[in-house]
């Protein structure tokens, strides 16, 4: 029998009754879903490459780019098309099929480096790679012209639930997010432009939202990446790092083992 997952929308008990699950139980169903939308050891590659470091304006307290924080990444300037364009070829023949393109800017503007951006997204396509970006807040008008050049992906971190997000970040709120979401996802880009949030975050602000009667988040998006092909083999990690195949339940297991001999 082919696990599903579960439909919402969701309670504070069936919130509560996930969370006391035992760990492989949960493991396992994930295990099977995952055989059931994609050819089974196989795993798409993607690589991600910095076009403008540091320097941004948001005051996230996690990250070490804010211009807010005393750290050692200062700003830089932008990469040039070429630059970038040369680092996806590199990723092309190491193996990977997407590449992803981030910018440490807290919201997309108008004008020379947003054009170049375009350029880099129209580069990576034409070299037959998924394109995905990570730019901050967009408007209608720049999220079409991302689809536009071909852009597969937008990510977008959601950070936090709605009522702790002061205590991540206080130079945007948890709506000024949603509304990027909202316009990657519109529907004149939903033929085109998906937008994978990152999961955990994600599944856990839905739940909550959900269980507690806030506003939710919207997972639908990465139902559909789930259905998506992957692409890459284990073959090369066979051959050229004596990798071998082990259940999930056995690697865990070994991870478990490490870390409780580290903290020994």
């Amino acid at each position: 029998m082919t696990a599903q997952p579960p439909t919402p929308p969701f309670d504070r008990a069936t919130v509560r009754a996930l969370y006391d699950r035992p760990l492989f139980s949960l493991i396992d169903e994930a295990r099977a879903i995952h055989r059931a939308h994609h050819v089974d050891q196989e795993v798409q590659l993607c690589t991600l490459l910095s076009v403008k470091t540091g320097g941004c304006q948001e005051d996230c307290g996690y990250c070490s780019q804010s211009s807010h924080h005393n750290t050692d990444v200062g700003p830089e300037k932008m990469l040039d098309v070429e630059q970038v364009l040369a680092a996806a070829r590199r990723a092309k023949d190491s193996g990977s099929t997407r590449f992803c393109m981030g910018a440490a800017w807290r919201e997309v503007k108008d004008g020379p480096a947003f054009d170049r951006v375009l350029a880099m997204i129209r580069g990576v396509k034409g070299m037959g790679l998924e394109a995905c970006v990570t730019l901050g807040m967009l408007t209608d008008t720049q999220a079409a012209q991302l689809k536009e050049a071909g852009l597969d992906a937008y990510n977008h971190n959601v950070d936090t639930s709605r009522e702790h997000y002061r205590s991540i970040v206080t130079t945007r709120t948890y709506d000024d997010r949603l509304k990027t979401l909202e316009r990657v996802r519109g529907a004149a880009l939903a033929d085109r432009l998906s937008v994978p949030v990152l999961w955990p975050l994600a599944v856990g602000s839905e739940w909550a939202a959900r269980a507690f009667g806030v506003e939710p988040m919207v997972t639908r998006d990465h139902l559909r990446m789930a259905k998506k092909k992957m692409f890459f083999s284990s073959g090369k990690a066979v051959a050229e790092l004596g990798y071998r195949y082990r259940s999930a339940r056995e690697a865990i297991a070994d991870a478990v083992a490490w870390f409780r001999g580290s903290a020994g």
